[in-house]
């Protein structure tokens, strides 16, 4: 691509700061060869580079970005694979999922609470189920916010599992675990009553039908035409 002058200056600077501003700047020229120009970024000596590099293909949603983003989820610097997470998580590709399951393991929980927020997009029988096991982490961070994305995104099997998480848990995350439940059930009824309202419409309607048909008379009886309305 035609990198302008004053970009091309800063992407090559001595200094990280300027560096990571001109990958910033280059995510802004719209271009769609600017994914690899980014995504060569990855490869910097400095660590904030490499993360800025990666908020900026997560900001893209460019599918061309997942190759490079997988790559970057296995930085050497927490830092970079935090940024990681959560640009997998807005890429929406399937794929990504197995990655992030990567993280979910990761050392440093700060990229464990990235990865939740990443599943957490997904919103899928599968996602679910791995945000309640992502409750039971050891860190207090990692698992009040899989407990918060449930209450997002949780259906009414996601109810009992965080109801049981009451007993063992501390005042603040008992206000999370609440919030949580009562996000899941107000969001269940509200379904619930959209389904009862589609059946009553539904039923009207085939009432309307049956009154607008015509029943006739058995001929072979003698029984005369009669049309209902």
């Amino acid at each position: 691509m035609n990198i302008p002058e004053s970009i091309r200056e800063m992407l090559n600077s001595n200094n990280p700061d300027q560096r990571a501003v001109g990958v910033r700047s280059l995510g802004k020229q719209k271009d769609p060869q600017a994914v690899l120009e980014i995504s060569r970024m990855l490869g910097d000596s400095h660590w904030l580079v490499r993360r800025i590099a990666v908020e900026t293909l997560g900001d893209l949603k460019d599918p061309c970005c997942f190759p490079s983003l997988v790559t970057a989820a296995g930085d050497e610097n927490w830092k970079v694979r935090q940024g990681a997470a959560f640009a997998l998580g807005y890429t929406g590709e399937s794929k990504a999922k197995e990655t992030l399951a990567k993280l979910l393991e990761d050392e440093h929980w700060q990229v464990r609470s990235a990865a939740v927020a990443g599943i957490g997009e997904f919103r899928d029988e599968h996602s679910r189920q791995i945000l309640i096991k992502m409750t039971e982490d050891p860190n207090w961070n990692v698992a009040t916010q899989a407990i918060r994305i449930l209450g997002k995104t949780g259906c009414q099997e996601s109810i009992n599992p965080l109801k049981k998480m009451l007993n063992q848990a501390d005042r603040q995350q008992k206000v999370h675990l609440r919030h949580a439940i009562k996000q899941i059930e107000k969001r269940c009824q509200s379904q619930g009553m959209d389904s009862d309202n589609t059946d009553k419409a539904k039923s009207n309607n085939s009432r309307k039908i049956g009154k607008s048909l015509s029943f006739r008379g058995c001929r072979g009886c003698g029984g005369d035409s009669v049309e209902q309305t």
